[in-house]
């Protein structure tokens, strides 16, 4: 059912025709079979097996490629991708339409990417154009204008997005101020703009070896290039436990190990065979902030594991609210994902206008197999609305999909409803969450008074982390929200919005002589 994935996360898919041998236009011909820059390869489509069916897809990043060679009418294309993926096109791509110079690095839509009718089992790029050179070099933008180029210049919005909000633009450049990604993007930047890939299978690997280290001591590969034999791995692992009969705690620590590292090993094995282990589907922790603001409202399903009542144990989380809060363990960032997720919202709850696509909902079933939380992130505010006694709200679109796995600092963006990657709209999104705060923040003085309140996971919290938020007795209704949101905003308009939820560094408020000092 994997299979599902690769569509819902914006795979580099071949279009029908090119995947069944059909031609597409016919060629004006002049000069295409006198071009030699892709006689190198194998003259044959990819094999059927090997082109994962596309249904869900219906929006993806533009493809980017670099000029090899150029002749007197036309070019020839290599290192295509799209996104983060590489284009498998069987040799080098010709252009017909316009000569740029070598080594010049150019976009195309996927649509405009077909059979060449002139070299069978190659293909053709038109309506080609050169991508601007400042893009395609991230070090000579401007932090702002970068994160305006990746979220608006390098996808394709989905006609799903017909149906979005619309945003003022001031709103949308004010949240490109505040650099969401951060670094993160400057890397994805210059991923897609000079034809560089990251080695994800070698990144997965590794991700899994620093996770699970005791692994390796006992034989177990983290490799996932290659197939694993489950069995065999299990019949090792009876045999080291023998070893350990005196020690029989450790034994269920062992096994236990064992036990998550061979699911993680498992999701990435599936995510590299289905071609959807990419770049912006493994987001760091760090970044959570970010993709959290975009789509603030869960509806979330998972197995925390047992309620734990042992004193030595207390800090474990026991759902999701404090499994999110410990990912993330400032203060500020708890008080902010409190704000719309007081209240745990069931997946089975979910519902309005976005209905799950009926590939995502196959996508779905096998997550909750596999993660130990699921969540449907969504940018629907006015389902905060119980506790802050205000539905009114008028819905944006597209929630995304995402897994968690304990002990893994990364959140598995599993797919989207529009089927595109993560940033279409995005900056749209967190100006609307902003936008929500800034018009309802004196709604949240209706949350009840000394709540059971997660105050953060951070270095100097010590024992159980849920403390009530406490209000002074005279207080009829809640008086520590609303100063907070005051914060939060002061920070955005700042442009130090995650700098802020991540607790880095104190933010101006609104009174310029004046600094927000953590608690």
């Amino acid at each position: 059912m994997l299979l599902w994935l690769a569509a819902s996360a914006g795979r580099c898919f071949m279009p029908d025709d090119l995947k069944t041998g059909q031609t597409g236009e016919q060629s004006s011909g002049a000069g295409e079979s006198a071009g030699s820059g892709s006689g190198d390869a194998s003259t044959e489509l990819l094999p059927p097996d090997e082109v994962i069916d596309a249904e869900y897809e219906v929006g993806t990043p533009l493809c980017v490629a670099r000029v090899k060679s150029v002749h007197e009418k036309f070019s020839w294309l290599c290192d295509a991708h799209r996104g983060t993926e590489t284009l498998e096109t069987n040799g080098d791509i010709f252009c017909p339409t316009t000569v740029f110079e070598v080594g010049a690095h150019v976009t195309f839509k996927f649509e405009d990417l077909r059979p060449n009718p002139e070299k069978p089992g190659r293909f053709r790029a038109d309506n080609v154009t050169e991508l601007r050179q400042e893009l395609a070099v991230p070090g000579s933008m401007s932090d702002r204008a970068l994160t305006l180029a990746i979220f608006r210049e390098t996808v394709q919005e989905s006609p799903y997005h017909k149906l979005a909000k619309r945003i003022a633009e001031a709103d949308i450049n004010q949240a490109a101020e505040n650099l969401p990604f951060g670094e993160w993007l400057k890397y994805y930047a210059q991923m897609i703009g000079t034809g560089e890939g990251l080695d994800l299978v070698n990144e997965a690997s590794r991700i899994l070896e620093s996770t699970y280290p005791s692994m390796g001591a006992f034989g177990f590969t983290y490799d996932i290039g290659q197939d694993h034999d489950d069995a065999t791995d299990d019949k090792a692992l009876v045999e080291h436990l023998k070893a350990y009969s005196d020690l029989p705690e450790q034994q269920v620590s062992i096994r236990s190990e064992y036990n998550r590292f061979k699911g993680l090993r498992w999701v990435f094995y599936l995510m590299r065979k289905h071609k959807i282990l990419r770049l912006d589907m493994l987001l760091p922790d760090r970044f959570f902030p970010e993709l959290f603001t975009a789509a603030p409202v869960l509806f979330s399903a998972g197995n925390g594991g047992p309620v734990l009542t042992d004193e030595a144990t207390k800090t474990r989380p026991r759902n999701i609210n404090e499994h999110i809060c410990a990912r993330v363990p400032s203060k500020e960032f708890a008080w902010f994902y409190q704000m719309y997720n007081y209240q745990q919202r069931p997946l089975t709850a979910f519902n309005g206008r976005d209905i799950i696509p009926p590939a995502l909902n196959e996508v779905l079933k096998v997550a909750l197999q596999i993660f130990d939380y699921v969540a449907i992130m969504t940018p629907y505010h006015d389902i905060a609305g119980e506790e802050w006694a205000n539905g009114r709200w008028l819905r944006n679109v597209d929630p995304f999909l995402v897994g968690f796995m304990r002990d893994v600092p990364y959140v598995f963006i599993l797919g989207r409803w529009s089927g595109t990657n993560l940033f279409p709209r995005f900056l749209d999104m967190l100006a609307d969450t902003m936008n929500h705060v800034r018009q309802n923040k004196g709604l949240l003085a209706n949350f009840g008074k000394n709540l059971q309140w997660i105050q953060g996971l951070d270095v100097t919290t010590i024992g159980d982390p849920r403390l009530q938020l406490q209000l002074a007795s005279s207080d009829t209704k809640n008086t520590v929200l609303e100063p907070f949101a005051d914060e939060l905003l002061a920070a955005f308009d700042n442009g130090r919005l995650f700098e802020f939820l991540r607790g880095e560094k104190p933010v101006l408020t609104t009174d310029p002589a004046a600094d927000i000092v953590r608690a």
